[in-house]
């Protein structure tokens, strides 16, 4: 296995134990939106909607939103690149928007997260 796998095979590992951390999501619906990443993507990929949602965690305070606006930011941002293909064209993006939108709301369903 070469350094660069093993490195974010770690790192990511790191990611989901902080996000799990939270409370806001358990390791299975991790799994579960991991599903919409294609991973041969360098960098939007899961790895990459890992750290962000990370970062949105650290940015939202429950004194400034309330906790239904965090929660959806935060499973925004795990979604947010969710089906890219690497490729910087427009069409990609709207692809991966829809991807986007349809994983959350099976999401939502199969979770009844809300």
């Amino acid at each position: 296995m070469n350094k660069e796998l093993i490195y974010k095979n770690k790192e990511e590992t790191v990611l989901i134990n902080e996000l799990i951390s939270s409370s806001f999501i358990n390791k299975e619906q991790l799994y579960y939106i991991k599903k919409y990443y294609n991973e041969k993507v360098p960098y939007h990929n899961f790895l990459h909607a890992l750290f962000v949602a990370g970062k949105v965690l650290e940015l939202l305070s429950p004194e400034d939103f309330d906790l239904i606006e965090i929660k959806s930011l935060f499973i925004a941002a795990l979604f947010h690149d969710a089906g890219h293909t690497g490729m910087a064209k427009n069409l990609d993006e709207f692809k991966s928007l829809d991807i986007a939108l349809n994983g959350i709301k099976d999401f939502e369903k199969i979770y009844n997260y809300n």
